[in-house]
């Protein structure tokens, strides 16, 4: 993801990069490496504890770790409320699983209050929405599992001056009573509390509130997330006479589970694998490598080795 931003993209960049603070003291070592740009890049590392994210969550009886991403999936939905993002009014946050095929700018110029300000009679409504991300592919039934919540352009000056977060999802949530269920919050047997199981994480949560107030999430073309979950939406297949030219312009490597390398291995040809492997660097992520296991799990225990993240030039 960071190496087609940076190759791609035609504006200056603020890259706001949420991690632990082992994931602070690696890319710094990363962007040191970075001796130049096309354009001017701003990096900003901030140190997150998951346990703000998972009080959050609770204040709204959300189970945030219902998904297997966790509560670090979950942080997206309270990015509007992070002390440091308060000075910001848009966001793109994007999975870190994904390629830009085209300039990021092009993403940027999706929001549909771009160019309020050139318009002679603007609409004011085009400023009122709160997020856009790809909503329900062309044939797929409306469920969590067909909106994306991989790239979502957020319209955080207006979530604030609204008041939706956490509000906004606590109405949503109250109309879904089928998702709630007992649930074990801590080692004791005694910590139970009845919360949101929410299906597919965060995606659960913003699928509820575009239901409720389809207003506030408006749909963001499928070519920003050519996904394997969805084969591609047949983007990527061999086009033929009968084949319309569908466009591409992100590629998306979710559904292939956690043991990457495993993976590479087993289909050199995948179309992801391909180009991400055409780039000049290349990242090479020696942690969770068990001893005499050749795969890549990075579910693995922290009692092997530590984290080492290294960029190596691509050779071919």
């Amino acid at each position: 993801l960071l190496n087609s931003i940076l190759l791609l993209s035609s504006m200056d960049i603020d890259l706001y990069i949420i991690t632990d603070k082992r994931g602070v003291s690696e890319f710094k070592k990363m962007f040191e490496q970075i001796s130049s740009t096309r354009v001017q890049i701003n990096v900003s590392l901030i140190e997150h504890d998951p346990v703000w994210t998972a009080n959050l969550s609770y204040s709204i009886n959300v189970n945030p770790y219902r998904h297997h991403s966790g509560a670090w999936g979950m942080t997206k939905l309270w990015l509007p409320l992070h002390p440091a993002l308060k000075s910001l009014d848009f966001a793109i946050i994007v999975d870190t699983d994904m390629v830009f095929l085209v300039d990021p700018a092009e993403l940027y110029d999706e929001r549909p209050d771009r160019y309020i300000h050139r318009m002679i009679n603007p609409d004011p409504t085009l400023a009122n929405w709160a997020y856009m991300m790809p909503l329900v592919p062309p044939g797929q039934e409306k469920a969590p599992k067909n909106i994306c919540s991989c790239v979502v352009l957020t319209n955080l000056n207006y979530i604030r001056k609204a008041g939706l977060v956490p509000q906004a999802f606590s109405s949503a949530l109250s109309a879904r009573p089928e998702w709630k269920q007992i649930v074990k919050v801590s080692n004791s047997i005694q910590q139970k509390r009845r919360l949101y199981n929410v299906p597919n994480g965060d995606q659960g949560i913003y699928f509820a509130l575009w239901e409720q107030n389809p207003d506030l999430i408006r749909p963001l073309d499928w070519k920003w997330n050519r996904d394997k979950c969805h084969k591609y939406n047949r983007a990527l297949d061999t086009p033929d006479a009968s084949t319309p030219h569908i466009p591409v312009n992100m590629i998306h490597r979710n559904c292939f589970g956690s043991n990457i390398r495993k993976r590479w291995r087993a289909d050199p040809g995948d179309p992801y694998f391909t180009f991400f492997y055409r780039f000049k660097w290349l990242w090479h992520d020696y942690s969770w490598h068990k001893p005499g296991n050749k795969g890549f799990n990075p579910y693995a225990s922290n009692r092997y080795k530590k984290p080492v993240i290294k960029v190596v030039p691509w050779v071919g």
